[in-house]
């Protein structure tokens, strides 16, 4: 589910919900959790996403369309259950995500 511009929804596959910004919020630190898809119209912006390539990397930033800030690793944690903000993009290791093939079942 995208537009024009290459924007998307990231959609959970266990739940079916979106990737979204807590309260449509625009500034640094907003929480992003997931919500209920929204369908057509700029009320789901903050939860469309555009992919930044990194160069000479698999990796990539994801950027939010309503804030323009990415998603980010709270205080570039290792940690599990780390909690992720949208904050200023950059290109250091805790905005860089890569998608993984999706393991069988053994």
């Amino acid at each position: 589910m995208g537009d024009p511009l290459g924007r998307f929804q990231i959609v959970n596959v266990n739940s079916g919900k979106c990737l979204a910004v807590q309260n449509a919020v625009t500034f640094p630190g907003g929480n992003i959790q997931q919500q209920t898809c929204i369908g057509q119209g700029g009320l789901r912006d903050h939860q469309l996403w555009r992919r930044i390539d990194h160069a000479n990397n698999r990796s990539y930033a994801l950027q939010n369309k309503k804030s323009g800030l990415c998603a980010s690793v709270l205080g570039a944690s290792n940690a599990d259950q780390a909690n992720v903000v949208q904050d200023v993009c950059h290109s250091l290791n805790n905005q860089r995500f890569w998608a993984r093939q999706k393991l069988s079942a053994s």
